[in-house]
């Protein structure tokens, strides 16, 4: 309340001082002085289009208005206003005027908006006072400043409210708000005049509808403390839509914490007014509604209403004998009963007692009837608790008006008794807690406008015990598709009165099942439009406050864009987390299975983690089916094939379920069958600037391309394939701008060149013939290509200057070879004429000893001859 104060202080200190000063001359100067000094003191910015002071409008008194006020937010709440006005006007003092003291007598808002709102860490949009030294001297401040407020009246006229609170989940929106405060507000103490009304006025929390524009009107003559800042309640009549309610009591401010001892009661109630607050009720048609029966209205509040306390208080509700029926229905519900206390006797929120006593109807010949008492319902709920009765819902169309789209039938039976503390169920002791009954719906269908095709619940029955809800059985067909389930549901007490987890386990099983509509909120068209985009998936929440683990069998699906078929596998979900285990499933032509986590505790930014191991996914399909493919892999959407892959995947989401590119992390390898190519930009380049016409229409084998993605590009590393029987190596990498960056290097069959290879090739082996050198044409020649620019706009760089760097390096490998094979062919022929030599040698040698063998022994048998003979001459005398 302080700081509501000092911020309302700076601004009408800055805006009326600074103006009143020279109200004519100067006009445009001072309005940019005034703007300035409101945006020095403020973190917020603050424009308007003008301002005028007269004394026709209030004669004698000025009149000063400042024309198309706004503020507006910065930083969080950037761009969102929080305060506009076509119009708003101070009336002052003539007098004070003229003594330089400027009083103000009134303050007038004409249609101003005011859009209070509240982030998820509880920051809100009206908290812009800078903090500065001034924090530590209001009160001197206060004191020096030379204008007062001596308001006497006080306007509001068709404002318009909204209050917007992420952090506890409340919305409040006021239409045509009006409020006119009188009294003398200068004295210290004053009889104050409050009127104010609300055409519409929608409250809602935690996505439930209290109040659906209901009209509020409030009269009240207030005796006003102005010095303790305490309200007392005289003549006042408060009127909720029908009802109307009276105070008696006070009301007191004097700091944040808000004093009251209030007593108040509906002493013109009626049954027609009580149901007026039920927002079912309170629609067209209402105002004729016939009704009987004897209604009481009443309670109290007495305490300390603030951020850590909460008031004593009562409230009594009684309904006897009642009967209400619309008049173009033929039956009534009849036998109302109600006997109502909630009672919370201190601070302390634990001591509330609700007792419902007595709660009864009757429509037609369908009684029901519930009973309930409750105790300390935040420490230790202590229930005793009866629901019983039948209920044919198609009767329901005879006593209460429904849509003329919407058909409701069906059996609704149930008996269920509870009884006990939920310590109980805590420390396992069953045996002390009462839990029985059951609960049945047969054959219920229902269609409205939102659901056109209706749904229809064949058998549902559910089964209580201390320690879970078994569900024995479910049947529901929608779309001209059944699903079943059956299950257990545990701590199902502490999950209803104590904020407790709800743990389930839960076999589902279904023909088809559409996620899409499963997970579209609850708002919707009246009517559906062809003419309309669809609209967009948002980011879902999943529940704090479940645990459930599902075995699921479907044997079609839709999520988004993607049909899904044979999906089977353990789906849980715990801690805002949804986690997927060996989830299998068949789409985009062929078979996946994911296990990973969806993890929504930011809803801003959900995170993903997954392990997929893909196969024979269609290309195009897939191109058509995922935007990342689109940005990342356009090629796709030119190839005809089949592609399976094993990738981790981990990212960020945004709040229509896009991967955010620049989060994503993700490796893998992906192996293709083989491709055909055809109608790629990158992919004609190529062949043009190659000469090869063929290349143009590509047909790959089959290819193992390993690939990351981080940083927001797509890293391709080395493959290799063939391409239109050219074997070619790639790597490179595609950007999230398209921009490309890859390298190519093909070994292509010379013949196919163009000819400034083939120019340059042939030049080489003539060079090589002038050396002498006779260097064989190579069937394949190497290029290296680069591909740069966009997926669009290619550009194709051939390095030739490589190529024949290779070439000559060849050829002179090839001299080299040559040069070698003579020098070896040389020493072959000296080595072979060695040998010859040598042999003829030793032939020689041999037979010229053979020679002196053969005359040495000649000549040994010619002398032994020669010597026989002369011994024989010598000899034969004697013989």
């Amino acid at each position: 309340m302080k700081k509501v104060l000092k911020i309302s202080a700076i601004v009408l200190g800055v805006l009326i001082v600074l103006m009143l000063l020279t109200p004519f001359l100067f006009k445009g100067k001072i309005t940019q002085i005034a703007k300035d000094e409101l945006n020095k003191s403020l973190n917020a910015k603050i424009d308007f289009s003008g301002m005028s002071l007269g004394l026709f409008k209030n004669f004698p008194n000025f009149t000063f208005t400042i024309k198309d006020l706004s503020v507006v937010g910065l930083q969080e709440f950037e761009g969102d206003t929080l305060f506009a006005a076509p119009q708003l006007s101070f009336t002052l003092d003539l007098q004070s005027v003229l003594a330089g003291n400027y009083e103000v007598t009134k303050i007038k808002l004409q249609e101003p908006l005011i859009n209070l709102l509240v982030l998820e860490n509880e920051k809100a949009n009206w908290d812009i006072a800078l903090a500065s030294e001034e924090d530590s001297m209001e009160v001197e401040e206060a004191d020096t400043t030379n204008y007062k407020l001596v308001l006497e009246s006080f306007e509001i006229e068709n404002a318009r409210v909204i209050y917007d609170d992420k952090a506890y989940q409340m919305y409040s929106l006021l239409k045509g708000f009006n409020l006119t405060l009188k009294g003398d507000l200068t004295a210290h103490t004053a009889e104050l005049e409050l009127k104010s009304s609300i055409q519409e006025l929608t409250y809602e929390m935690e996505n439930i509808s209290y109040m659906k524009k209901s009209k509020i009107d409030f009269l009240a003559e207030i005796d006003a403390n102005l010095d303790s800042s305490k309200y007392t309640f005289r003549d006042n009549k408060l009127l909720i839509n029908g009802l109307e309610i009276n105070f008696e009591g006070f009301v007191a401010m004097p700091s944040d914490d808000i004093y009251m001892d209030l007593r108040y009661q509906a002493p013109k109630a009626d049954l027609k007014s009580l149901m007026s607050l039920v927002p079912a009720f309170y629609m067209e048609g209402y105002e004729d509604v016939k009704t009987e029966g004897k209604v009481a209205f009443n309670g109290w509040a007495k305490g300390v209403y603030g951020e850590f306390s909460m008031p004593a208080f009562e409230l009594n509700i009684d309904i006897d004998k009642g009967r209400f029926q619309y008049p173009d229905l033929p039956q009534a519900v009849e036998n109302i009963y109600l006997k109502t206390k909630i009672l919370s006797p201190s601070s302390d929120m634990n001591d509330m007692q609700i007792d419902i006593s007595r709660f009864s109807f009757k429509i037609i010949n369908n009684p029901m009837e519930v009973k309930l008492k409750l105790r300390t319902p935040l420490t230790d709920p202590d229930i005793d608790a009866q629901f019983k009765g039948k209920f044919d819902l198609a009767s329901l169309v005879q006593v209460y008006p429904l849509d003329s789209d919407m058909h409701l039938s069906g059996l609704f039976t149930t008996d269920i008794r509870l009884k006990g503390k939920q310590s109980s169920l805590d420390k396992e002791q069953y045996q002390d807690f009462v839990a029985s009954g059951s609960m049945q719906l047969a054959d219920l269908h229902y269609q409205d406008k939102d659901l056109p095709e209706g749904i229809v619940i064949h058998r549902a029955a559910m089964s209580f015990t201390p320690q879970f809800i078994d569900m024995s059985s479910f049947n529901a067909t929608y779309n001209h598709n059944t699903m079943e389930a059956n299950g257990k549901l545990f701590n199902y007490m502490g999950y209803a009165f104590s904020d407790g987890i709800l743990r389930g386990e839960v076999n589902l099983k279904a023909d088809y099942l559409n996620l899409d509509e499963l997970m579209a909120s609850e708002e919707t068209t009246a009517a559906p439009d062809t003419n309309v985009a669809e609209k967009p998936l948002e980011a879902f929440e999943v529940p704090k406050n479940i645990q459930m683990v599902m075995q699921c069998d479907i044997a079609k699906m839709k999520y988004d864009v993607y049909d899904l078929k044979a999906v089977f596998g353990k789906i849980s979900i715990m801690n805002q987390q949804v986690n997927l285990d060996k989830l299998h499933m068949e789409l985009l032509g062929g078979k996946m299975e994911m296990s990973g986590f969806y993890n929504s505790s930011n809803l801003e930014q959900p995170l993903v983690h997954f392990i997929l191991g893909i196969s024979d996914f269609n290309i195009k399909q897939t191109y058509q089916a995922m935007d990342m493919v689109k940005q990342l892999a356009p090629i796709m959407q030119y190839a005809e094939g089949t592609f399976s892959s094993l990738l981790s995947y981990e990212g960020k989401l945004d709040k229509a379920m896009n991967p955010d590119l620049n989060s994503v992390s993700a490796k893998g390898i992906l192996s293709t069958s083989k491709l055909s190519i055809k109608g790629a930009k990158s992919i004609e380049e190529l062949a043009n600037t190659l000469k090869i016409n063929e290349l143009k229409n590509l047909s790959t084998d089959a290819m193992a391309i390993p690939f990351e993605i981080k940083d927001g590009k797509l890293l391709v590393k080395t493959f290799e394939t063939k391409v239109n029987g050219i074997p070619m190596k790639a790597s490179g990498v595609t950007y999230l701008n398209q921009n490309i960056d890859y390298d190519l290097n093909m070994k292509i069959p010379r013949e196919k060149l163009g000819g400034q290879a083939n120019s340059t090739l042939n030049h080489l082996s003539a060079k090589a013939k002038a050396m002498g050198v006779d260097v064989a044409a190579s069937d394949q020649i190497d290029v290296q290509a680069k591909m740069t620019g966009t997926t669009t706009k290619p550009k194709i760089g051939l390095n030739f200057k490589e190529t024949a760097n290779k070439v000559e390096d060849q050829i002179k490998q090839e001299i080299v070879n040559q040069t070698e094979e003579i020098k070896k062919q040389a020493y072959d022929e000296a080595q072979k004429l060695k040998t010859e030599l040598e042999n003829k040698a030793k032939e020689e040698l041999k037979k010229q000893q053979e020679e002196l063998e053969r005359k040495k022994k000649e000549a040994e048998e010619r002398a032994k001859k020669k010597l026989q003979e002369e011994a024989k001459k010598r000899l034969g005398k004697y013989f």
